[in-house]
């Protein structure tokens, strides 16, 4: 609770659709200054401090001690009494292989900030120094461990070309092996060899391992660092590649320096202008000069895919639903592009990575963590609110649904998307007069979105309205298959479902579905088969599939959905399984506690068990539901035919 309390006085904490959230996940939380473990710590005077610092802020084993006893002036005997006595009270943690490191990060962060960078630093120029002078002595000095601390002392170490080298070679040996590791010594590399011929190459290299590796908020940094030393000619290529990226994934505008460094208007910046912000984007290819980061041919491709339904099935897909880092994986592949672990576009590709699994809690978390920012106008926060009202509509819970729409616009780049949300299942229309109303803005969307070039939501909007023509008003003159013409290119999936939709082609349904079940899309197929089980002649067998993916979903509420659609096509209900022993007291905990998201570890925390008895139950748990992992479990849950337990 203390930690909350200065998480509450720092500002670090924010709400975000009804929750209250870390305003930054990625940054460090610290554990409170008067905690027993600090105090402990300073129990044992400077040198501990000093030598839990260092284990907090480097790779730090058994063998560095002489190293750091030589760095700091220290005894190495007495050094090692302190490590001693720091991991028999429990501040440090010893490893199996000699590794040191704080009992927890947060203790490493209270460390590092009571430090403050400025120590920080001198304390790794100080290990610099020492492991220089082992080699310039003719000892061996390990060379990861050297370029460790002279990145981390930054600019506590003077620039030096020897170190550049040094720093280069070292990092070419690591690029495969530890490509992380690898981008902060290139940058320091880049910072010693001042200028220098080698310069150009070093910073080709990073930008390419920075965007392998997903570090875009550093690659932003390093586009401005490298604006700022001036760029050559033959560099404008891959800092304009560079540029484009950073601005795509963290959502911010170029610097004025940067642009000032290209020297002139370029297509590929005013993409990245134009496309996080929603704003139109030209349809004409503009020429480009190829660069390593990103060749003409691929940024014509990305760019098609984010406006016009370019490429293949998984390309038209990615580019619907606005997921930037699948649309540049699947463009650049694994071995040049690494999505980003944090910012909007890493939570917005994880939202549909949830979705896939047909986790809607998941899906909640990352549209939270996507509005987490000082950006909330921006493209991809906008888009998580809809697919967050989906979710949330899904579990039943239509008002906090109807308060996410509000707070993203009605027009395109959102209008389709927003329009296939509050038009699907739960919200259903009334009288013949709402379904025409429907029906038309849901056309009107569709034009919006074709005038100002965007495919973001037209797939989902396109089926949707597939659906309720064939629903409602069959034959009608607004039921049409869209053709490809005139329009963005669908997926054949797509394609085959509005078909079947439109035309009661049964054939064309199998297709459709089989595909959707080959990905793995747990709510597409949802989607899928309940649109076929209220439009198909034989509603029975689709009806039923529904159901079982039902089950499968976090959300009582889709069942409910399925089991209405029933009702209304006269599908009998689904048989309920066989008697089954009721569920004890700590089964039905256990259940309850997975359904709101607790690891095993809390689990046996809250229950007073140990982890391997929480581990025993949920097998035991598993073997008679016959569900197969924890998601199912804790949806089961909420269906006593499944497992024969009243709530």
């Amino acid at each position: 609770m203390a930690t909350v309390d200065a998480l509450r006085r720092d500002g670090r904490l924010t709400e975000a659709g009804g929750h209250l959230c870390l305003r930054d996940p990625s940054a460090p939380i610290l554990l409170p200054s008067g905690h027993p473990l600090t105090v402990r710590l300073h129990a044992y005077g400077v040198d501990a401090v000093r030598l839990a610092t260092m284990a907090s802020v480097a790779r730090f084993g058994l063998a560095d001690l002489p190293l750091f006893a030589t760095a700091t002036l220290g005894d190495p005997d007495g050094h090692g009494a302190i490590l001693d006595d720091l991991v028999e009270a429990g501040v440090l943690v010893a490893d199996r292989l000699g590794g040191i490191r704080p009992q927890s990060r947060a203790l490493a962060a209270r460390l590092v900030h009571d430090a403050g960078p400025q120590a920080v630093a001198r304390l790794h120029r100080a290990c610099a120094a020492a492991l220089f002078r082992r080699t310039g002595a003719g000892d061996r000095a390990d060379r990861a461990t050297l370029a460790d601390h002279v990145t981390s002392a930054g600019a506590a170490v003077p620039p030096d070309r020897r170190t550049a080298r040094t720093l280069l070679s070292t990092a070419a040996r690591a690029t495969e092996r530890e490509p992380d590791r690898a981008a902060h010594w290139l940058s320091a590399a880049l910072r010693h060899c001042d200028g220098d011929d080698t310069a150009g190459d070093i910073q080709a290299r990073l930008l390419r391992l920075l965007v392998r590796t997903g570090q875009f908020t550093r690659l932003t940094a390093e586009v401005d660092r490298i604006a700022a030393r001036g760029v050559p000619t033959a560099g404008h290529a891959d800092l304009a590649a560079a540029a484009l990226l950073a601005t795509l994934h963290t959502g911010r505008p170029l610097s004025p320096r940067v642009r000032a460094a290209l020297a002139g208007p370029d297509p590929m910046v005013a993409f990245g202008d134009a496309w996080p912000a929603g704003t139109p984007i030209p349809v004409t290819d503009p020429p480009v000069a190829d660069a390593s980061l990103l060749t003409a041919h691929e940024f014509a491709t990305v760019r098609r895919a984010l406006t016009g339904g370019a490429g293949d099935d998984p390309l038209v897909r990615a580019g619907s639903l606005g997921d930037l880092a699948l649309v540049l994986r699947l463009v650049l592949g694994d071995s040049r592009y690494g999505v980003p672990v944090d910012g909007a576009v890493a939570a917005y590709h994880r939202l549909h990575e949830h979705r896939a699994r047909g986790d809607l809690a998941g899906v909640l978390s990352a549209a939270r963590e996507a509005n987490l920012t000082d950006l909330p106008d921006r493209l991809v926060p906008r888009l998580a609110r809809l697919w967050a009202a989906e979710a949330l509509a899904l579990r039943g819970q239509r008002e906090a649904a109807a308060e996410w729409l509000r707070s993203v616009p009605a027009d395109p780049p959102y209008a389709a998307l927003r329009w296939w949300v509050s038009n699907g299942p739960g919200w259903e229309p009334g009288d013949a007069a709402d379904v025409r109303e429907r029906l038309a803005a849901g056309w009107r969307a569709y034009e919006a979105h074709l005038s100002y070039g965007s495919v973001l939501g037209v797939e989902q909007l396109l089926v949707r309205l597939a659906e309720l023509g064939a629903r409602y008003a069959p034959g009608t003159p607004s039921l049409r298959v869209p053709d490809g013409t005139g329009g963005p290119r669908l997926t054949t999936e797509a394609e085959s479902l509005i078909h079947a939709l439109v035309e009661r082609d049964a054939a064309a349904a199998e297709r459709s579905v089989e595909q959707t079940r080959a990905r793995g899309h747990r709510l597409d197929l949802w989607h899928a088969t309940l649109a076929l089980g209220h439009t198909a002649e034989d509603a029975g067998p689709w009806l039923r599939q529904a159901y079982e993916v039902a089950r499968t979903l976090d959300a009582a509420a889709t069942r409910t959905v399925v089991a209405t659609a029933m009702r209304r096509r006269g599908v009998p209900p689904p048989q309920t399984r066989g008697a089954r022993p009721a569920l004890s007291a700590i089964e039905l905990q256990i259940i309850e506690l997975l359904r709101g998201g607790r690891t095993n570890r809390q689990i046996a925390a809250r229950l007073r068990l140990s982890e391997k008895t929480v581990e025993n139950h949920l097998t035991r748990l598993f073997a008679r539901t016959g569900l197969r992992s924890r998601v199912e479990l804790a949806a089961a849950s909420l269906d006593r035919d499944v497992l024969g337990a009243v709530s």
